[in-house]
């Protein structure tokens, strides 16, 4: 409750700003500039949802019958021009408040999409990399993926080159490194197992590896979104 008291609270401190900002143009811009400048605050409304923006077009249609347009401090509207004036304004803000509900509602969506994702690797124990492809460079996304390696966030995280030459046990390398080839050759989802050796005890630890690729319009790998995970 309190929250969306903030946010209407929001919408009707916006609409206060910007009618007195336009009020204190009239000297320069008179009355009868189109209303442009007063749209200003559906839209910040909207980050905020559609009915903030309704509420600040609401706002302003008041604001501006009464303050901006001839006769001013009147609540009487006349000639065509007027009309369609607000007319458009209203729709202009209508619209304002739809896009920004739909935004928002995408937002909300994406960010549940995302914690039950997280929520789904934290329970299979994954650890979540990036690797350019083209820079041999990784991202490690998570906590995770520097416990597999033994690795503190000052470590920071290893290229393909480190990983083979420190960390990849030599028996089955070859295996994994041609699996790693051929997934790159066909498109299909990767999926192969390797033995590391953990930096912070030197424990092998058998860990699967997996992931999908990324190709450029000219279908040359660029990156790769992958998990590990030890199955020891």
């Amino acid at each position: 409750m309190s929250n969306r008291l903030g946010v209407y609270s929001i919408a009707v401190a916006a609409s206060m700003f910007v009618l007195l900002l336009r009020y204190s143009l009239i000297p320069w811009l008179c009355t009868d500039t189109p209303l442009l400048i007063v749209v200003i605050a559906p839209i910040f409304a909207s980050l905020y949802g559609t009915r903030p923006a309704l509420l600040a077009t609401a706002l302003r249609l008041v604001g501006s019958i009464y303050f901006l347009m001839k006769p001013i401090y009147s609540f009487d509207v006349y000639g065509l021009a007027n009309i369609l004036r607000l007319i458009l304004f209203g729709l202009i803000g209508i619209s304002i408040g739809l896009i920004g509900g739909y935004r928002l509602k995408n937002k909300k969506a994406l960010e549940t999409s995302m914690q039950r994702q997280q929520i789904a690797v934290d329970a299979a124990d994954l650890g979540l990399f990036e690797w350019d492809l083209r820079e041999d460079t990784t991202i490690w996304e998570n906590d995770r993926m520097y416990e597999l390696f033994g690795h503190t966030r000052a470590d920071g995280s290893i290229n393909l080159r480190q990983f083979l030459d420190h960390y990849a046990y030599k028996e089955g390398l070859r295996e994994f490194e041609k699996s790693l080839q051929q997934a790159l050759r066909s498109g299909e989802k990767y999926n192969s197992t390797c033995r590391i050796i953990r930096k912070s005890d030197q424990q092998l630890r058998l860990t699967e590896f997996g992931g999908r690729f990324e190709y450029d319009s000219d279908k040359s790998p660029t990156k790769m979104i992958g998990v590990a995970r030890d199955i020891t």
